[in-house]
């Protein structure tokens, strides 16, 4: 994993999980405090009993906020994300924490079945509220390097 701490423009970091782990990172400004209303890039890679190895899966979330758009991708094939950059919409954001976060307030009900508004954009492509599985990898990428692509945030 790479260490926390500041990431230049362009950079590029590796992550090599072992088998069975599962983690996430989160995306903040410089010299702001990470408060869990960041977005997130969550990712796992599990032992698969009938394939009998490693399968890999991955997803950006805005279920607990935004903070920056995320756009992952294999062999330029999109698996989870979306470049859509939620500050530049022209709509308020809901909860705005003076940290360069925007709360989701979808975060934590279970019973919501879509993004809010501010959020829908992003909806099906990145995780917007707690069950939107359709931002899911789901193991598409089992044969490349996972490339995760932040793009920037609030202006």
């Amino acid at each position: 994993m790479p260490p926390p701490g500041d990431w230049p423009a362009g950079a590029v970091n590796t992550a090599v999980v072992p088998t069975g782990h599962a983690g996430r990172i989160a995306f903040a400004k410089k010299g702001k405090i990470i408060n869990g209303w960041e977005s997130l890039v969550e990712y796992s890679l599990i032992k698969d009993k009938k394939l009998g190895f490693g399968v890999g899966d991955i997803d950006v979330s805005y279920v607990d906020g935004f903070t920056y758009p995320i756009l992952c991708t294999c062999k330029g094939v999109r698996l989870s994300g979306c470049y859509d950059n939620l500050w530049t919409q022209g709509k308020t954001c809901p909860e705005e924490n003076g940290q360069g976060a925007c709360k989701n307030p979808h975060r934590m009900k279970k019973d919501i079945d879509h993004a809010h508004e501010w959020f829908k954009l992003c909806e099906h492509k990145a995780y917007t509220y707690s069950k939107d599985d359709q931002a899911n990898s789901n193991g598409k990428c089992q044969s490349g390097t996972v490339e995760c692509e932040i793009m920037p945030g609030k202006p």
